[in-house]
């Protein structure tokens, strides 16, 4: 794994963090903001943060390295 994939990976990580973070406090957000269109907001921030976060780990997945090089798993004849 490469410095530039554990980034990704990285990133996917705080962008869940939010996510769970906006989700588990929604009974909070709702005392206090009630069901105005600012909640809506904050509630589809979290639906972004998700997407984010399944696009970075996707990225860090599927990126090549600094050299260009196909991660292992995408090199051909290395299929079981």
């Amino acid at each position: 794994m490469t410095r530039k994939n554990l980034r990704w990976f990285l990133v996917a990580g705080g962008c869940f963090a939010l996510a769970v973070l906006i989700f588990g406090g929604r009974s909070l957000l709702l005392d206090w903001l009630g069901e105005s269109s600012v909640y809506r907001v904050v509630i589809f921030s979290a639906w972004v943060f998700l997407a984010a976060g399944a696009g970075a780990v996707t990225r860090g997945l599927t990126d090549r390295g600094s050299d260009g090089e196909a991660p292992a798993g995408a090199v051909p004849g290395n299929a079981p």
